[in-house]
């Protein structure tokens, strides 16, 4: 029996979920964010499609995810924005997945099962081969009754549901040094006690051994070393039944494959199955911001013809330097640009050459363009150019600092770029909004400046 869920709506700008409705009259919410081939990615228990995105380390994992392929977050019924159930069995949700695939005419998909999800998605592959590219499991199993859920655990999560979910962040988490601070937090259980203990009901239950020679599709098993719930024997046996399964042995025992420990080699095994580069490590770059003088004041003075054809103008010349010094475009500002740099020496080669640039325009017209630049240290992902936050801001701070034609530097990119013959003019130290103590520029001279 399902009873329609309402007022279960997560007000999280993107992305929305949809709604699929399965054969047998429930309305199963997921979203899709991201682009590339898709990931349908069910857990079964404990699901949120629109939290899931905006959670902490969830929504980090999943946005890594996202940069390679289109994500799909499936809320199984009785979890998330789905209708509410109190009895759960295997078709039930083969026909919840099902109904999405469908919703969202979904083909050659990469199906990801996690934990109690895992017995699913291996019946799916194997009773849908045409559907499904390849099959993604961590903390994988085959045969339910050897998962350890007690009986009195799952009278618990009906009667006293916080002392439950204080019981699966232990189990969940086991290598969290922080426990404490996930114990009785039932925001994070996106289902009603009685859809909690139908689903564990489920998951000790479940036997898909059977199914497990009919999957033909290459298949990936990710096993954590020491969960207490699924041992790692469960996932060999996945293995064993799959013909060609590749075993990935992650570190620790988390249920998640975005905890800590696990987070990025799991990653690191999903990439080398497909054949992407998966991760959120941070790698140093420098950024460099561009930014024009009074940009505001000249559109009012030239009109808006002129001030086009100047900003025209910048994004040329700060995009020919950009591309011969090796560095990769972030964003427009809408005055100016945002880059990366490997080389602490490009990045600064890059900046000179664009004031000058500008400076021999500027000598042949009667509307000069002037620019500020700011460069300063600081990381992104590994997966994308985008800088982290605090990167962004800080560099934004420094080219603010600076006046028409300046190039202003960051204590730890002038130690970068010592090797260079460079002429610099009076070091300021200065305070810069969101930022502690005092931070140290340094004034790059440029041609004209030096003569």
């Amino acid at each position: 029996m399902c009873l329609s869920a309402e007022g279960n709506v997560n007000d999280t700008p993107v992305p929305h979920a949809r709604f699929a409705t399965t054969r047998d009259g429930v309305r199963i919410a997921y979203t899709m964010h991201g682009s590339g081939e898709p990931l349908v990615y069910f857990r079964g228990l404990n699901s949120h499609a629109e939290a899931n995105w905006s959670t902490g380390w969830t929504a980090r994992y999943l946005g890594v995810l996202a940069h390679a392929f289109r994500v799909v977050i499936v809320d199984a019924r009785g979890n998330g924005m789905s209708d509410d159930c109190t009895a759960v069995d295997l078709d039930a949700l083969l026909l919840d997945l099902d109904a999405v695939m469908s919703d969202a005419d979904l083909r050659d998909a990469n199906l990801f099962g996690q934990g109690f999800g895992s017995p699913v998605a291996i019946a799916y592959a194997a009773r849908y081969p045409q559907r499904i590219k390849r099959l993604v499991l961590y903390c994988a199993y085959a045969y339910g009754p050897e998962v350890v859920i007690t009986d009195q655990f799952i009278e618990t999560m009906r009667s006293a549901p916080q002392f439950a979910a204080a019981f699966m962040a232990r189990e969940s988490y086991p290598d969290d040094d922080d426990i404490p601070k996930r114990l009785f937090m039932m925001e994070s259980m996106h289902s009603a006690p009685e859809s909690a203990a139908a689903h564990f009901e489920f998951a000790r239950s479940v036997d898909v051994r059977a199914e497990l020679p009919a999957v033909g599709v290459p298949t990936l098993v990710m096993q954590p070393q020491r969960n207490p719930q699924i041992s790692r024997g469960l996932g060999l046996e996945v293995v064993k039944g799959i013909r060609d399964a590749v075993l990935r042995e992650i570190p620790g025992g988390a249920y998640n494959p975005y905890a800590p420990k696990s987070f990025e080699p799991s990653l690191k095994a999903i990439g080398e199955f497909v054949g992407v580069e998966l991760t959120a490590i941070a790698r140093p770059v420098v950024l460099m911001l561009t930014d024009m003088v009074e940009s505001t004041a000249m559109t009012q003075r030239v009109g808006e013809t002129m001030s086009r054809e100047l900003h025209d103008l910048h994004d040329s010349i700060v995009g020919a330097e950009r591309d011969s010094h090796n560095g990769v475009l972030v964003q427009h500002t809408g005055d100016g640009m945002m880059s990366t740099f490997q080389s602490a020496a490009d990045a600064v080669e890059c900046a000179l050459a664009i004031q000058t640039r500008l400076a021999q325009h500027n000598r042949a017209v009667a509307e000069p363009l002037h620019v500020r630049i700011g460069l300063a240290h600081g990381e992104v992902y590994a997966y994308s150019a985008q800088p982290f936050t605090g990167s962004a801001q800080l560099v934004t701070r420094v080219a603010s600092r600076g006046g028409a034609g300046d190039i202003l530097i960051t204590d730890p990119v002038h130690e970068l770029v010592t090797g260079l013959d460079l002429r610099y003019g009076p070091t300021r130290s200065v305070t810069l909004k969101g930022f502690p103590g005092r931070v140290r520029l340094h004034q790059v001279l440029w041609a004209e400046e030096n003569d």
